[in-house]
């Protein structure tokens, strides 16, 4: 099982700031399991897929191996929180943009076809169609191509998944907001300056 479930104590407009605290102290913790002097690369960034806001945390090494640790709240009860570990690979990142752009750069000839022909609404239709069937077969051959190179991952096997994982379903969700890790606001801009009185000579005359 690659996969745990979380929740928080009850909702709260704090759960997004203390979901991140959680993503944060746990790429800390996989920093220090796979450190960078051993060619371990340890990211985090912010997966966001509508309002719904999550982490996906990236340990790669070398070119064929890595695992991503993808963190989301659930879309109807948001502070159920489920962690997934997945593999992951810097081929199969590139693989993954290739691909995007393959499908693409198919699709464009149809519908520069269809606009040079004035049928926008049904050129429209067909291009979303097309595109999202050759994503499908892209997608599907895509997993056959990272399924052969997973047999060269050295360092991210299921025990390795497991350790993972384990690490996550050990650190407890936080309760209280961390106020310093947020970022601090920038200071007012100054006002203006006062004017000070002109100096005066002898005879009251002002210079």
């Amino acid at each position: 099982m690659t996969k745990i479930s979380k929740e928080f104590q009850q909702p709260s407009v704090d759960n997004p700031a203390l979901l991140h605290q959680f993503a944060q102290t746990l790429a800390r913790r996989y920093a220090e399991m796979f450190p960078a002097a051993r060619g371990f690369a340890v990211s985090l960034k912010e997966s966001a897929v509508g309002k719904i806001r999550g982490w996906d945390i990236t340990i790669l090494h070398g070119s064929l191996s890595g695992a991503q640790i993808t963190i989301s709240p659930n879309r109807l009860t948001p502070q159920l929180i489920a962690i997934n570990v997945l593999d992951d690979s810097r081929v199969q990142q590139t693989l993954t943009k290739i691909a995007a752009v393959l499908a693409l750069l198919i699709t464009a000839p149809f519908f520069i076809a269809g606009i040079l022909r004035a049928r926008v609404a049904f050129v429209l239709i067909l291009c979303v169609v097309i595109f999202f069937v050759l994503a499908l077969v892209l997608s599907v051959i895509l997993v056959v191509i990272c399924r052969l190179l997973k047999r060269f991952d050295r360092y991210f096997g299921e025990a390795t998944k497991q350790r993972i994982l384990a690490v996550a379903d050990q650190l407890p969700l936080p309760a209280t907001l961390d106020r310093s890790n947020l970022p601090v606001p920038p200071p007012p801009p100054p006002g203006p300056i006062p004017a000070f009185p002109g100096r005066r000579g002898p005879f009251g005359i002002g210079r």
